[in-house]
């Protein structure tokens, strides 16, 4: 970045140099000074801070370039970092006029890009053609397109508009290659450069644009036969850069048993269920900045993905089936709101509930799950603020969601209720750089008036929410939960966590109250992965358990 902010200023200090200031042997004593070419910040305020400088003091060359300077600084100081005074000339009546090019985008060039179209990566950023460079709308570019998921580093920087256009290496070209060499690394692509000659270029910037990529697709399966049962096991097929364009596509498939007894205790014979899940999402691109999302699901039981070491429980049996589709649109910086709809078939295969789980339940609970079945559908609104600064593994900023949902008729719905859920979370560096510790915090609650099937509770316990406790062990139409994690590196993509989690969930007849929060605390390892982080967790509340799963915990 000072290599290339020194490229930009060489020509521009040059032009100041060389510019007909007339210094005669007596060089006028300026008394006012006049700015033109400025746009971006008030031309009042710039006039100022040169006067400030040089009002009184006689125009020989170092008092001129004193003005620059002091006009430099301005713009610097508003985030204006490629801005220059390319032009001085003071008359003999002491008025120095001082020429500002505050550093008007160009091109857009795009490079490191293997898979990604260039289209996207533009559509992504706000920065466009004929824009004033800012660092400031640059820093947001680099965080949009690091949460969209799909790289490992973004650069943005200006550079000077005589940076050659270069073409395309042949495929097979090495994929680690540096980002910030000189030479690009993949396709590069111009964005609608503004139409200048050659020559014209005063005051014009580049911004380059240099990704590089993250594995993006995933595939993860278990497959094992059974003589009663047939096939079964697990395939999970999930690509975050669906046609180079940042779409979200998944797919989920399970086939698994459980053992049946009878009343004598004794194992009969094992029985399959199955669950799919389909879904798809479309980011916020384009001038449109409206983001889609639907999914597709028939699950007889919940998917859990991971390994940790919990016997069955009541969520095991859960069946939903139907579609939540979700559209969204952008408010502002970081700002979005998402309308979305869902008709959910509810409840609990009464079948193949196990005699281990269901002893466990009361009278009450039992009965609660003989009237789970139910049609939910529901309209909802979601507000979402997002300044993190990556998506898989965030190091600084916030994500602040506040969501609520009203089930009714609509849709064919048979129950009445509403939902809200409120999720904070915070990122914070405790120290400068790329890979220092991070403290991680998140608060989590949520509420439910009316009639609320049992599927539509809230679940904690387990490897995200709550650990340290059975898996979906505590329930109840409310539920708080407050996290606090502290992220360490350990070496090249390893890092160590320390955490504890504060929680609860009340059943309707409860009264709520903070002395009744439960604790977990634990530590554990995050393996940086090209698909995400792998975590393992130990962590004791009610008892010590262990976890491993994808992705962190927040």
């Amino acid at each position: 970045m000072p290599r290339i902010l020194s490229a930009l200023t060489t020509t521009a200090l040059l032009a100041v140099a060389v510019a007909p200031v007339r210094a005669q042997e007596a060089a006028p004593v300026i008394r006012e000074v006049v700015v033109s070419g400025a746009r971006s910040v008030a031309p009042a305020e710039v006039v100022q801070a040169a006067t400030r400088e040089v009002v009184g003091k006689r125009g020989d060359p170092a008092v001129v370039r004193l003005a620059a300077d002091a006009v430099t600084r301005e713009y610097r100081s508003r985030g204006f970092l490629v801005a220059q005074v390319v032009s001085t000339d003071l008359t003999p009546d002491g008025t120095l006029r001082l020429v500002v090019a505050e550093g008007t985008v160009r091109r857009i060039v795009v490079r490191g890009n293997r898979k990604t179209r260039a289209a996207t990566i533009r559509d992504a950023i706000v920065t466009r053609p004929g824009d004033v460079y800012r660092e400031e709308n640059i820093a947001r570019d680099r965080d949009s397109l690091a949460r969209l998921g799909i790289f490992e580093d973004v650069v943005i920087a200006p550079a000077p508009t005589d940076v050659p256009a270069e073409t395309p290496p042949a495929r097979g070209a090495d994929a680690n290659a540096d980002p910030d060499a000189d030479v690009p690394t993949s396709e590069e692509t111009v964005a609608a450069p503004l139409a200048t000659a050659p020559e014209d270029t005063v005051g014009l910037v580049d911004v380059i644009v240099r990704v590089r990529e993250r594995k993006t697709g995933n595939v993860a399966a278990t497959l094992g036969y059974g003589s009663g049962t047939g096939l079964v096991g697990y395939l999970d097929l999930s690509e975050a850069n669906f046609a180079g364009r940042a779409q979200r596509v998944s797919v989920q498939f399970q086939r698994l048993t459980y053992r049946r007894f009878n009343n004598n205790r004794f194992d009969e014979d094992e029985e399959a269920r199955s669950a799919y899940s389909v879904s798809y999402f479309a980011p916020f691109l384009g001038r449109g900045r409206t983001a889609f999302g639907l999914d597709l699901y028939d699950k007889n039981t919940v998917f859990q993905p991971l390994f940790s070491g919990e016997d069955e429980n009541l969520r095991t049996y859960e069946t939903r089936r139907g579609f939540t589709a979700r559209v969204g649109r952008q408010l502002g910086q970081n700002l979005a709101l998402f309308l979305t709809g869902r008709r959910d078939e509810v409840g609990y295969d009464l079948d193949f509930l196990s005699g281990d789980v269901a002893d466990d339940l009361t009278p009450e609970e039992l009965d609660e799950v003989f009237d789970a079945r139910a049609t939910v559908g529901a309209l909802g609104l979601e507000l979402i603020a997002d300044a993190r600064d990556a998506a898989a593994n965030p190091r600084s900023g916030y994500r602040y969601s506040l969501a609520y949902e009203n089930a009714g008729s609509l849709l064919g719905g048979d129950r009445t209720f509403g939902r809200a859920v409120a999720d904070l979370r915070r990122y914070v560096p405790l120290t400068r750089g790329e890979r220092g510790p991070v403290l991680a915090g998140r608060i989590l609650g949520g509420t439910t008036t009316g009639s609320v099937p049992l599927a539509e509770q809230f679940f904690l316990g387990g490897y995200e929410l709550l650990r340290g406790y059975d898996l979906y062990s505590i329930r109840g139409d409310r539920m708080l939960l407050a996290s606090l994690e502290a992220r360490l590196p350990l070496n090249e993509g390893l890092q160590g966590a320390v955490f504890v989690d504060y929680g609860n969930a009340w059943r309707p007849d409860d009264t709520f109250s903070l002395a009744d929060l439960k604790a977990g605390v634990g530590v554990g390892l995050r393996f940086v992965t090209p698909i995400g982080p792998i975590r393992l967790d130990a962590a004791y509340g009610d008892s010590l358990k262990t976890y491993v799963s994808l992705g962190q915990a927040f």
